[in-house]
């Protein structure tokens, strides 16, 4: 490498812009190099983050290829993958470094997956630990997530030089502080997601985090609430009461997330969910959408009745009610604690609305409001009279759909 290549590399990492791309420092940092005449065919690097299901991303640079951005599932460290790999020697068994070889006799390279690199033509490996513990407690849970590595490839016939090998080892202090940045913001991104939705992520990230700032939308509205779970909880163990949620939610809630709804929150068993109307599709279109949500909930549910039937437990009964209206949309509550959330008449119409279900009898319920905006035909729903709602002014004509729902 040129001599001033450290501060030049140096200059470009800092300056990466990577705009919530997780490759963008991994890319600055592979061109910077190559532009000081180090001979790459290959990087790789991971960042990890802390979320619910998943490790991080998985960030791999092949020469005349773009960068890929694998996740990685939190149980990556359990996974063959990881387990006998370069990384995981230098992550958790104290290898200080690995340098291979991978011209000389197969049988001496020290990890398989160096064979498939082999076979592509690479002649050199290296693999270095990153230290980004800033931040992070001292907890052994946390041993994995502080550090994480680096490692570079050449297909040159030389391999790597004495000097360049130098040269990386004396980047590694900054590549770690740039690392532990991007693997930061990837756990800042994951974490509010998880809690708070993708959309509402986004619009805080971006800075809609002030009180008072919430906005008009127009939105269908999803409300949905378990059937009998004040007698399950009320003779299950709580930790055995959290399962049947967690399982419950996950075929009620990811039809929501998947048809383009956004989950807002979980309210005990209930679940609030909205499906934005956009500029170009129209209220019928998210209409659509939370109808699709719901036959996508009814298939879910009925086969998760079918598997607790098989094990002797009781069958899990639902709710839904879905309205349209606009609501006030953003950042709601006191000085130190808020919360970004929907409000509304129609919000608490629909809450209303599902308590009716129990009433009448059906797993779902449309308001007159949402059937007309959404064109249903009249052969597409069940008339079930108007009723009167707790705190709603005037009676409220509601439908049913067809097809049998657990209730």
């Amino acid at each position: 490498m040129r001599p001033g290549a450290h501060e030049r590399v140096a200059a470009a990492l800092c300056g990466a812009r990577t705009e919530g791309q997780a490759g963008g420092v991994l890319e600055a940092l592979v061109n910077a190099l190559l532009a000081e005449g180090l001979p790459l065919s290959r990087a790789s690097t991971a960042l990890h983050a802390l979320g619910p299901e998943w490790a991080g991303v998985h960030l791999i640079w092949v020469r005349g290829k773009p960068i890929q951005a694998i996740p990685r599932e939190a149980t990556i460290r359990n996974q063959h993958v990881y387990l006998g790999s370069a990384p995981h020697a230098v992550i958790e068994l104290g290898v200080p470094e690995v340098h291979a070889r991978l011209d000389g006799p197969r049988a001496e390279l020290p990890y398989k997956f160096l064979d498939e690199m082999a076979d592509g033509g690479a002649t050199d490996y290296l693999c270095f630990p990153l230290d980004v513990r800033q931040g992070l407690s001292a907890d052994t849970e946390h041993a994995y997530w502080g550090r994480q590595w680096i490692s570079f490839a050449t297909d040159e016939a030389r391999g790597f030089a004495d000097e360049e090998v130098a040269a990386l080892r004396a980047l590694l202090p900054l590549i770690s502080l740039r690392c532990a940045l991007e693997a930061s913001k990837l756990t800042a991104r994951a974490l509010l997601a998880s809690y708070l939705g993708g959309n509402a992520s986004r619009r805080i990230l971006a800075g809609a985090f002030r009180r008072g700032t919430a906005e008009t939308l127009h939105a269908v509205i999803w409300y949905c609430d378990m059937q009998g779970f004040t007698t399950l909880s009320d003779v299950r163990p709580a930790r055995e009461v959290v399962e049947v949620l967690d399982t419950y939610f996950d075929a009620v809630a990811s039809p929501v997330d998947q048809r383009g709804g956004e989950v807002l929150k979980f309210i005990g068993d209930a679940i609030l969910a909205i499906f934005p109307v956009a500029p170009t599709g129209g209220v019928a279109q998210a209409c659509a959408q939370a109808l699709a949500a719901v036959a996508d909930v009814r298939a879910n549910l009925e086969r998760l009745n079918r598997e607790r039937a098989g094990r002797g437990e009781a069958a899990l009964g639902l709710g839904i009610a879905l309205h349209q209206g606009e609501v006030s949309y953003g950042n709601i509550g006191a000085q130190n604690r808020l919360d970004f959330t929907v409000i509304g008449a129609v919000v608490n119409e629909a809450c209303r609305v599902e308590a009716m279900t129990r009433t009448l009898g059906v797993d779902v319920l449309l308001t007159e409001s949402f059937v007309r905006v959404a064109g249903l035909p009249a052969q597409a729903v069940v008339a079930l009279g108007a009723h009167r709602l707790k705190g709603v002014a005037g009676a409220v004509e509601l439908y049913g759909l067809p097809g049998a729902g657990a209730k």
